[in-house]
């Protein structure tokens, strides 16, 4: 099996639903990571996130969304 080179990608995507009752939320994001070097990896993102609560006292809804970046360090 060969490294991921800077050349190469790797794309992921992730989600989940979670919901009972009056509550939800769910969650999207997707990725790509390039490797640099044996042990350093740049990523780059979008994520989304929906939640939903309704109680007796409180009720909330809210949407969080966003590019991200990252540079990961392996050891």
């Amino acid at each position: 099996m060969s490294d991921i080179t800077a050349e190469e990608g790797v794309y992921a995507a992730l989600a989940f639903v979670v919901g009972a009752g009056s509550q939800l939320a769910w969650f999207v994001q997707s990725a790509v990571v390039v490797n640099i070097t044996r042990n350093t990896s740049m990523e780059i993102g979008y994520r989304y996130l929906y939640f939903s609560y309704v109680g007796s006292q409180l009720s909330l809804k809210s949407d969080l969304l966003g590019v991200y970046s990252g540079v990961i360090f392996r050891f």
